[in-house]
């Protein structure tokens, strides 16, 4: 103390600056985006979590212009807007490991506080697993549409925003009657339904993720997809990371590789038999739930199309 000697005005003016910084530097370290995995942006009530670290200098300010672009990728290829109306929607973008998705993550916690449990239920059980996305993409949708996982090492990001935002808008936008068929806490829960529903909602989801990736080029679509499903074939990349799974995890894919082959044939299928146009008009039915039933759905398509070519599709 005596070092210091008596109190003046620039030792009074030192100990404040001292103080403000020691205090502002313990608030920022206890601040939940300094805590977090993740840096947040948000537009409304949409927001985009983007894992630190992510390469090509990937942050949230951009993972919300990459959600913006998806969206106006599929108003242009179907003329219906996905988040219109400003739901709450959550997308999480990973830097090649689903690790940073446990829920004691700050971030994560903050914007999920308000969720019913069952919405937040699969993206824990999600967090846990070794290797996550589909096999298609390397996504994980929410089952209620409220969020989706994406992984940014893993694919090129624009068509993988554009299958996670085709995935959930199609399943928030379930008309009622459909939402009651698939809905496993429901009365009228009926499985095969909701399998049918599942495979179409896959087949859109490949549809325009696909024509993302080709740059939308529909008619032309039906031979790539062909090629595209060559990577399904049982010397394809993508048998083999269905392979690698299994011996990693012990768990069969609920849609394995046949699985996801089925539904590219049938996307090739309606482009062939309904043109790029019905296509397209059926792609914007199921994003934005403009249909009774599937059923309905289905017969605005050229070519006869009903419940049954799905089941033949899913070899039922």
């Amino acid at each position: 103390a005596a070092a210091w000697g008596s109190p003046t005005p620039l030792k009074v003016a030192l100990l404040a600056t001292v103080s403000l910084v020691l205090g502002g530097l313990a608030a920022w370290v206890l601040l939940d985006s300094t805590q977090s995995s993740f840096s947040m942006a948000e537009s409304g009530d949409a927001a985009v979590l983007v894992e630190k670290g992510a390469s090509g200098g990937f942050y949230a300010r951009k993972g919300l212009e990459l959600l913006e672009e998806a969206a106006l990728w599929i108003e242009s290829a179907t003329g219906r807007r996905p988040l219109a109306d400003g739901r709450r929607f959550t997308a999480i973008m990973t830097a090649g490991s689903f690790a940073s998705l446990a829920p004691p993550d700050p971030l994560i916690t903050e914007r999920f506080s308000g969720a019913d449990s069952p919405s937040r239920l699969p993206l824990r059980r999600f967090a846990r697993t070794m290797r996550g996305g589909e096999l298609a993409f390397p996504v994980f949708p929410s089952p209620d549409g409220s969020y989706a996982v994406i992984d940014l090492e893993a694919a090129p990001p624009l068509p993988s925003m554009v299958h996670a935002l085709v995935h959930a808008e199609a399943s928030f936008r379930r008309p009622p009657a459909v939402k009651a068929l698939t809905d496993p806490f429901s009365d009228r829960f009926d499985p095969e339904e909701t399998a049918r529903w599942r495979f179409v909602d896959e087949t859109v989801a490949l549809l325009l993720s696909e024509l993302a990736a080709l740059g939308g080029e529909a008619a032309q679509a039906s031979a790539a997809f062909d090629r595209a499903a060559s990577r399904y074939a049982e010397d394809g990349p993508v048998r083999d990371e269905h392979r690698l799974r299994l011996a990693l995890t012990g768990t069969v894919e609920e849609k394995d590789a046949d699985y996801y082959l089925a539904a590219y044939g049938f996307a090739a299928r309606l482009l062939a038999v309904a043109g790029s146009s019905g296509t397209l008009g059926f792609c914007a039915r199921v994003v934005s739930g403009d249909y009774d039933g599937l059923e309905d759905a289905l017969a605005r398509l050229e070519g006869g199309f009903g419940p049954g070519d799905v089941d033949s599709a899913l070899g039922f």
